[in-house]
């Protein structure tokens, strides 16, 4: 990420990666930053709020947005360009009807649909199978 820092760009995260003082250390360098988090590295005072069905719950802390939304499961996103409870309508990757969702959410999935589908093809292909 070196000679992307202080450029302005906009990174996309999976919830493997991303924390907190990553996303201020980010914040300080002038790169933005949008991704999915795990429970355990969002703020403790956003997994105790209560979220309905295609419901969102915010919290704000600095630059950092961390948003809680009930889908089929909890998703917990954390951004520091989007705003909070900015919603929009979108379309299911396996048909139905619109449905609506948070603007990070959507962006998040439009930009990482690349690098999440090559993970799931590795998944299927270990190098450290011995035998077929």
């Amino acid at each position: 990420m070196g000679p992307f820092l202080d450029k302005g760009y906009h990174l996309y995260i999976d919830n493997w990666y991303i924390s907190v003082p990553l996303i201020e250390y980010l914040h300080q360098r002038r790169t933005v930053v949008t991704g999915t988090a795990r429970c355990d590295r969002v703020p403790k005072a956003l997994k105790n709020l209560l979220v309905a069905k295609g419901q969102t719950s915010c919290l704000c802390e600095g630059p950092l947005l961390a948003q809680k939304f009930s889908d089929k499961k909890m998703v917990y996103m954390m951004t520091t360009v989007y705003t909070a409870h900015t919603m929009t309508r979108a379309r299911p990757r396996r048909g139905g009807t619109e449905q609506a969702l948070p603007v990070s959410i959507n962006a998040y999935n439009k930009n990482m649909g690349g690098v999440d589908r090559l993970d799931q093809l590795l998944e299927r292909y270990d190098c450290t199978r011995k035998t077929v």
